[in-house]
C-alpha cells in the first residue's frame, strides 16, 4: 500500500514534530528508524538527524553521520 512505502517519510515527519516540540531526542530516533528504510530523498533526512545531533550537543556523531553517508557514496558528495 502507499501508506507502506512511504513509511520512511512518515519517520520523517514525526522527527520533525518532535523536534518542534524541542525533543531532539526523540526527534533522532525518528530519524534514524526513517534513514533505516528506503527514502525518496536520503539526504534530507541526514540533515535533520544531523540537526537533532547537534541539538542534542553531539557534534562528533554528527560529522560521523556527516562521513558515514560520504563513505557509503563512495567518496561522493551529495545526490
Amino acid at each position: 500500500s502507499n501508506l507502506y512505502r512511504r513509511r520512511g517519510e512518515l519517520y520523517r515527519d514525526a522527527g520533525d514534530a518532535h523536534l518542534r516540540l524541542d525533543d531532539p531526542a526523540r526527534a533522532l530516533e525518528m530519524y534514524d528508524r526513517g534513514a533505516a528504510l528506503p527514502l525518496l530523498d536520503p539526504d534530507a533526512m541526514l540533515n535533520r538527524r544531523v540537526a537533532a545531533l547537534m541539538r542534542l550537543g553531539r557534534p562528533a556523531a554528527a560529522s560521523a553521520a556527516v562521513l558515514a553517508s560520504i563513505d557509503e557514496r563512495g567518496g561522493q558528495i551529495g545526490g
